[in-house]
């Protein structure tokens, strides 16, 4: 019995938005204005704060996905644990948690399958981007 998950088939000619960029570089303000355009950007993580006065308009889901990412590719939980928000694990070491995250990564994308334009934000998608291509418009 297979266990796969299977990507949703897409709107035809939809268009996936994907912000990228380190924190604190303006990405909450693009992610805000394209929501305040209509686009259905995942942007519910992240509460205001003196930060980000509007909210970080981030991805809830992309965050745990990309969080889960990092644990997987540290070797040693506690350096994940020390070093998660100042250092991230090697680029190589990421990238060999394609299959890990896979089903995380397609239930996800699954979610925006009705929409013709959609996107979502989080800062460490700009180490993790590769693993979220295959499946994306």
């Amino acid at each position: 019995m297979n266990h796969d998950i299977i990507l949703k088939k897409a709107l035809p000619n939809q268009k996936t938005v994907v912000i990228l960029g380190n924190a604190r570089s303006g990405t909450s303000l693009i992610s805000g204005i394209l929501t305040k355009m209509g686009i259905s950007m995942d942007s519910q993580y992240g509460k205001p704060d003196k930060y980000a006065p509007k909210g970080y308009y981030e991805s809830e889901e992309a965050h745990s996905i990309n969080t889960q990412i990092f644990q997987l590719a540290w070797d040693n939980k506690v350096q994940f644990d020390l070093d998660a928000h100042f250092y991230p694990p090697p680029y190589e070491k990421i990238l060999q948690q394609a299959d890990a995250v896979k089903k995380d990564i397609i239930t996800f994308i699954n979610n925006f399958s009705n929409c013709n334009i959609w996107g979502f934000k989080n800062p460490k998608t700009s180490l993790t981007a590769e693993l979220f291509l295959p499946y994306l418009n």
